[in-house]
């Protein structure tokens, strides 16, 4: 293999890891509630338990159905995704349930299952690939790129294997260090203050 091949080969894996490194480091661990629809779904939860509540007061009893609170509520009982939250009662407690964005008991991260009670649930935390399917905006992706080919330049401009020596080597490890630490670096700062995008 030619020595340009190498060095576009490695250049281009070198650019892909920073790339992956950014989109990491801008995963953010807040996100399990804000900016997901679980927020919404827990607003509206709170909701109904103020109506259930006031049904319970007056009835002194709680509410065979979500459809007993139909003149306090409304017709609004849906989670942020269209789907009826979930009222079961045992006696007299009550849990209100969403059953996550797949609208199915179970699931991790934006499909998990969650309660009033347990907003934040095991297993609730959003997951890689959701948080880019639905949660990130498309600008840490863009920004992400931009620090994935100004590292693939670098590692371009550097690295030269028909250079390699045996007394080189070494030195070449350590600029592959320093390239990977600072490129990190780097692409962690323009993705996580969203530099491209101005805010």
């Amino acid at each position: 293999m030619k020595p340009v091949h190498i060095r576009i080969i490695t250049s281009c894996l070198f650019g892909l890891a920073v790339t992956l490194l950014a989109l990491l480091a801008s995963v953010d661990s807040t996100v399990d509630i804000v900016g997901t629809g679980r927020h919404y779904t827990l607003f509206k939860m709170h909701m109904i338990k103020q109506a259930i509540g006031e049904y319970q007061t007056e009835k002194r009893t709680l509410p065979p159905s979500l459809d007993a609170l139909h003149i306090i509520l409304g017709s609004d009982r849906e989670d942020s995704w269209n789907r009826p939250i979930i009222y079961t009662k045992a006696g007299t407690r009550y849990t209100l349930t969403s059953y996550g964005m797949d609208g199915k008991p179970g699931g991790v991260g934006l499909d998990a299952d969650f309660t009033l009670d347990t907003p934040r649930p095991r297993g609730s935390r959003v997951t890689f690939s959701q948080y880019l399917m639905y949660v990130a905006p498309p600008e840490l992706g863009f920004a992400a790129c931009i620090s994935g080919g100004l590292a693939w330049f670098l590692c371009f401009r550097v690295f030269h294997p028909e250079r390699i020596t045996k007394t080189h080597r070494v030195v070449l490890l350590v600029q592959f260090a320093a390239l990977l630490l600072g490129t990190a670096i780097i692409a962690t700062l323009i993705t996580v203050l969203h530099i491209p995008t101005g805010h």
